[in-house]
């Protein structure tokens, strides 16, 4: 008898990394999977654009698609991000994480990664993540580094020659690649300093290739591909999957991005940009390895005649960071074979064993069922979204009673996007109005 497996799609950009889990359990034969895409929600960078879902359905129509997954009774579910909550009841829970990062509220030791708690297992890509995790002394379930999923296909293609890898791409290979990815936060990105002025690093000798992160908002995604569409040598990447391009690439341009950690695995140069807002970002911790390791893995860069000097720099010297970046890379990946999607589906199961694996996967009793679809009904707000309202409430009186009001204000803002009337909100955004007033 198969056993029943759910994979969560909850944004698009966990595409490239539950992929490789799905096609490593159709390898082994003996699971029945099924995807749930949740519905898309612009305001929580959530689900896919009606394009996107309508082209990722026809292209795994072989797949069942089930918006209600509990229905289904799956015996084990994956998710790539803290919505355990959507998957209450359908059996153990597995979280692969869709990043390298912590930014501020994945590898940490704040509250906020109590939420890890409500899997049955944390798959995490290195030992660093994992001790991290632990000695928090908040995280309390299995944590298992495994790799990272995402980049199986990138450690697996590695040996493939240059050439090759430019006439699969329909490049000429006597040309150098400049591989742009930024992150898709403003107070972080590369976009709103660089904007279209990037395409000066594409030249004669140099191709742009511009990845942008699937939560880009649609405008700035359109701006590019049109960027792309009428300057010579500058490539509009449409795919999810960055990592063809990874491999491609001579240099990466990127900010906080965790693919600046992805490509250092490779051993390749990266320039970073430092946005000057960085500081404002609602889960900004300085102690975080995007921040505490960036001047060891690269070059920092404040503007384009930087960036500009940086590369040329990076290209003719790219071993200039080489032992650094192979130093950092051990201690973020704890599998560059290829064999990561394995290795979760391997910790996974031994979750599952040891739980019993004739327990029927409804009789977890930890929470009610929720339907995907019921996020756009008019039922109650579902558990995972009231987990994000409270954090967001608790960093804005955490800011509110530091006298940082801009702050405060800004995750009054993003709480609001959530439950506009609720009355907490309500509350609080009128105590900052008054200390701003007042002070």
């Amino acid at each position: 008898m198969s056993m029943r497996v759910n994979l969560l799609f909850f944004k698009n950009v966990h595409v490239p990394v539950l992929l490789p889990i799905w096609e490593e359990l159709q390898r082994r034969g003996g699971f029945d999977c099924s995807f749930t895409v949740y519905p898309y929600d612009r305001n929580i960078r959530a689900g896919f654009p009606p394009e996107e879902e309508q082209a990722f359905r026809k292209a795994y129509a072989q797949v069942s698609f089930v918006d209600a997954p509990r229905q289904w009774r799956p015996e084990m579910a994956f998710m790539a991000d803290n919505v355990a909550p959507l998957l209450k009841g359908c059996g153990k829970i597995v979280n692969v994480g869709h990043g390298l990062l912590s930014k501020g509220q994945y590898f940490t030791d704040r509250d906020i990664i109590q939420r890890e708690n409500d899997s049955d297992l944390l798959c995490v890509p290195g030992p660093y993540h994992r001790e991290r995790l632990l000695s928090s002394g908040k995280v309390t379930i299995p944590v298992e580094a495994t790799g990272f999923p995402k980049l199986d296909s990138l450690f697996r293609s590695a040996a493939i020659e240059r050439a090759e890898l430019f006439r699969m791409a329909g490049l000429d290979a006597s040309k150098k690649v400049i591989l742009f990815a930024p992150t898709f936060n403003m107070e972080l990105s590369a976009i709103p300093m660089l904007w279209m002025r990037v395409a000066e690093l594409a030249g004669p000798d140099r191709y742009l290739v511009i990845k942008l992160h699937g939560s880009t908002l649609p405008e700035f995604k359109r701006a590019y591909r049109e960027l792309g569409a009428k300057i010579p040598n500058v490539i509009y990447v449409e795919d999810q999957d960055i990592a063809p391009w990874m491999l491609l690439a001579d240099v990466m341009l990127t900010d906080v991005s965790s693919v600046m950690m992805e490509f250092i695995a490779l051993n390749k140069p990266v320039v970073l940009f430092n946005n000057p807002n960085t500081h404002t970002y609602v889960n900004y911790d300085p102690r975080d390895i995007e921040y505490v390791w960036r001047d060891k893995i690269g070059i920092e860069t404040t503007d384009l005649d930087e960036v500009k000097q940086a590369i040329d720099r990076s290209l003719q010297n790219p071993g200039e960071y080489a032992a650094a970046r192979q130093h950092y890379a051990d201690q973020l990946l704890a599998d560059r074979t290829g064999n990561a999607a394995a290795n979760v589906v391997d910790a996974a199961l031994r979750v599952v064993h040891q739980a019993g694996s004739q327990q029927f996967p409804g009789a977890d009793t930890r929470a009610t069922h929720l339907s995907i679809k019921a996020t756009q009904s008019e039922t109650t707000v579902d558990d995972s979204i009231q987990t994000d309202l409270a954090g967001r409430l608790r960093m804005a009186r955490h800011f509110l009673s530091r006298g940082k009001f801009e702050q405060a204000a800004q995750h009054l803002d993003a709480a609001r996007q959530i439950t506009p009337d609720h009355p907490e909100v309500r509350q609080l955004v009128q105590e900052v109005e008054s200390a701003r007033i007042n002070r």
